[in-house]
């Protein structure tokens, strides 16, 4: 199969025009590159070294999903695929995993100019991220993050963007006593911005009592923040005017293209309410371990929802929002807001993490799970109610009511199809859940929750049926994160289409399915507490962004490692 997309700039009229004019052997007075790609998920990073010694050098990049390459010059065996005016390194996007993907680069001295020598071949195979050998990339170095971190999210956001349409793209992650970082590159960290963000700029999201911040996440342009004693802040663009953005810096200096400026941003704490009105209410003895949203796209809306820790005695905690800012407790039932009373959870036990997943397509009389939470003792809460502001009730959770939960996430009802423009193929959705001692739950109606029989653990190539999460040194492995990133399912793309759990050790093993589960090689040893994916959706690519698709990870003593 020969995949054809035009990459950018490249009108139907003039391709012939513009196939003559290439290269290959020819013109131009421009030498020929030497290119490398490397495989992503869904993507392939292709680099080389631009001539210096020139002025007015244009590089010219071309594709086909084919294997040992093509001629350039001679159609039907042409090019698929190219793009005028290319950067180093560029990053060639929705490509579908496990297909053979060849590149060239030649050079021009004008945009319309013959092109000059044909570069070497190029050729790639995209796979699931994370999942080849040296695919993780750990940071080392004096820029790296050297506290503590539990949290981390990463914000995409589309809707802000300037005249040249760069996107806006940064990590940001949390952890001891309310440390922030944040950066561009998860690779180095290395950016313009302090290490880690000024206390004077982050001081509405640092926790009473050396208190710390437990989790983040991102929807909408505005990133949350979480942690002890009752914080939550928030940070988020507002419009100055048409092309002004509050929190925002010029991006390379170039008038109307902007990026999120976590070194100026303003940071506000959330506002709580009761469900009475106006009366604001603070939970000071509440600490928060996980916020988690449910955007679906780009340009949607999203809620936030956030749980946390039991007070003595007493039910654990959730609270919801729609901006980030405003936050309220669930009610007794659907209706309008102001009128409901806040309701007692069915439980008295910490929550540690939370998920939405009423994209699972998993019917509970009628309706699917919106969101799950999971915590202490093996609790698991639901609730069908989209908001996350009704209906909580108390789940089955098998065999485990002595096991901590720390991590829960589903596969989509449909995954993407390998054919271009053929409807999803329908799979079967699938509930994990994992916490302490390597536990693993799974559920296929989202009631009945229990260890998987054939549940598989491959260490080094090989394979072993075991009960837990474990590895050759350390025995069972507590696992604390875990994350599905379900592809967009109307696109060739993969990327994502996998779960990733991350552990003690520098633990992260991956499945594509919830029961076979792989041990990667982190590049780290230390606790790795939380992770994320670049993004639910495809990263826009080449002169619009170099964002490589992949999963940030992060952890104790500033570990961090990013697979790609």
């Amino acid at each position: 199969m020969v995949k054809r997309q035009w990459i950018k700039a490249f009108a139907a009229a003039s391709v012939a025009l513009v196939m003559a004019g290439c290269g290959g052997g020819g013109g131009g007075g421009a030498s020929a590159p030497t290119i490398t790609a490397t495989a992503g998920d869904g993507q392939a990073t292709v680099t080389w070294t631009p001539d210096l010694t020139a002025s007015g050098i244009f590089y010219w990049l071309w594709e086909a999903q084919v294997a040992g390459g093509f001629d350039l010059n001679n159609p039907p065996n042409a090019p698929t695929g190219g793009l005028v005016q290319t950067l180093v390194p560029y990053v060639a996007g929705t490509l579908t995993n496990q297909l053979p993907y060849s590149f060239y680069v030649n050079a021009h001295t004008t945009i319309n100019s013959p092109g000059g020598p044909t570069s070497n071949l190029a050729q790639v195979t995209p796979r699931l991220a994370g999942t080849a050998a040296n695919s993780w990339t750990a940071c080392s170095g004096s820029v790296c993050p050297s506290a503590t971190l539990y949290g981390v999210s990463f914000g995409d956001n589309n809707t802000f963007q300037g005249l040249y349409a760069e996107t806006i793209h940064a990590y940001l992650a949390v952890g001891a006593k309310g440390v922030m970082y944040a950066t561009l590159d998860p690779k180095t960290w290395a950016n313009p911005w302090p290490h880690p963000l000024p206390a004077s700029v982050t001081a509405a999201c640092i926790p009473p009592s050396s208190g710390d911040l437990h989790a983040t996440d991102y929807a909408g342009g505005t990133f949350v923040a979480v942690g002890d004693y009752g914080t939550v802040c928030f940070s988020g663009p507002s419009l100055a005017n048409a092309y002004g953005l509050v929190n925002f810096r010029a991006l390379n200096n170039s008038v109307g293209a902007y990026y999120w400026d976590p070194a100026a941003a303003s940071w506000s704490p959330g506002t709580f309410y009761t469900l009475g009105g106006i009366t604001t209410t603070t939970y000071p003895t509440t600490n928060f371990y996980a916020v988690a949203n449910n955007q679906t796209s780009y340009l949607g809306g999203a809620t936030h929802v956030a749980v946390g820790s039991s007070p003595t005695g007493a039910s654990p905690t959730i609270i919801y929002s729609v901006d980030g800012q405003n936050w309220y407790p669930p009610h007794a039932a659907i209706g309008t807001l102001y009128t409901n009373t806040t309701v007692t959870l069915p439980t008295n036990k910490n929550l540690y993490a939370v998920t939405y997943g009423a994209n699972c397509g998993i019917n509970i009389n009628g309706a699917a799970w919106a969101w799950v939470a999971v915590g202490d003792a093996g609790t698991i809460l639901a609730t069908t109610d989209p908001s996350g502001s009704t209906s909580w009730v108390a789940v089955n959770d098998g065999p485990n009511s002595a096991t901590t939960l720390r991590g829960v996430a589903c596969t989509p009802n449909t995954a993407p199809s390998t054919v271009a423009l053929q409807l999803p193929i329908v799979i079967t959705p699938l509930w994990v859940a994992v916490g302490d001692g390597g536990v693993l739950l799974t559920s296929l109606d989202g009631l009945t929750w229990t260890k998987p029989g054939n549940f598989k653990n491959i260490i080094n190539g090989k394979s072993y049926s075991v009960n837990a999460f474990t590895d050759n040194v350390h025995g069972n492995i507590n696992i604390h994160s875990l994350l599905y990133v379900p592809a967009d399912p109307y696109t060739v793309s993969t990327t994502g289409s996998q779960f990733v759990a991350t552990g003690d050790y520098g633990t992260i093993y991956t499945s594509v399915d919830g029961v076979t589960w792989t041990l990667q090689s982190s590049g780290v040893t230390a606790n790795l507490y939380a992770i994320a994916p670049t993004t639910g959706k495809s990263i826009p690519n080449g002169n619009y962004g170099v964002v490589p698709y992949g999963y940030e990870a992060v952890g104790a003593g500033g570990a961090n490692t990013f697979g790609q």
